[in-house]
């Protein structure tokens, strides 16, 4: 793309003629004698211009010959737009970019200019299971190695029974509850909380399986 370049050019554009009335190109018609509509000067400027300003403002150079510096010019704006706008970091008033947050920013819900996603989400929440049963620990941003959580599961139960946790308490003050699933037993009574087990006993109850829930501060 050139500006003309035809002998019969001019160095500078001139003062565009008064518009008229706007529309568009009419077909010639040797039939009716009509010459068609008259390409003029000033339209032809508007449309090289158009054309060139936009080039140039690609940070391009003009080339006779080159059909595809407009295309080039419209990508390299289109990269400069999308760098800059990729710099402005998103927040609660601001419109910007976020990126998806990491598996340790998600654990400990750190750094609010990343982004959660349902992908992630799941890692903001320790689970596991085992023979024992299962836990759960949530999120937090408390500066400390333990998590609010809880476990559950089933264990065969007695009279006196013991229940070994899935995972390890922070300490032993925690909430404790068992249940049997076959039978309806009363005056439970628990006698000790270790971080690892809890034990208890009630009356008139045969051999059965618990459920057990325990709510507390995980290690």
């Amino acid at each position: 793309m050139q500006r003309i370049d035809d002998p019969s050019n001019i160095p500078s554009p001139q003062t565009p003629l008064a518009t008229v009335s706007p529309g568009y190109f009419r077909r010639p018609s040797v039939a009716a004698g009509d010459q068609g509509t008259i390409l003029t000067a000033d339209w032809a400027n508007d449309v090289q211009e158009n054309i060139v300003q936009a080039i140039l403002a690609g940070g391009i150079s003009l080339s006779k010959g080159d059909g595809s510096l407009l295309n080039q010019a419209i990508a390299a704006l289109i990269d400069t737009d999308v760098a800059a706008h990729a710099a402005i970091i998103a927040s609660e008033s601001i419109l910007g970019h976020l990126e998806v947050a990491t598996t340790g920013e998600v654990q400990n819900l750190l750094n609010n200019a990343r982004a959660l996603t349902p992908g992630n989400l799941i890692h903001s929440f320790d689970y596991g299971s085992n023979a024992n049963g299962e836990w759960l620990a949530l999120p937090t941003n408390v500066a400390s190695s333990t998590r609010l959580g809880f476990q559950w599961g089933e264990q065969a139960i007695s009279q006196n029974y013991t229940i070994t946790l899935p995972t390890t308490m922070a300490n032993a003050n925690y909430y404790a509850h068992v249940s049997p699933i076959s039978s309806n037993a009363s005056n439970y009574r628990f006698h000790s909380h270790t971080t690892t087990q809890f034990e208890g006993s009630h009356s008139n109850h045969p051999a059965d399986t618990g459920r057990f829930f325990v709510f507390g501060l995980l290690a």
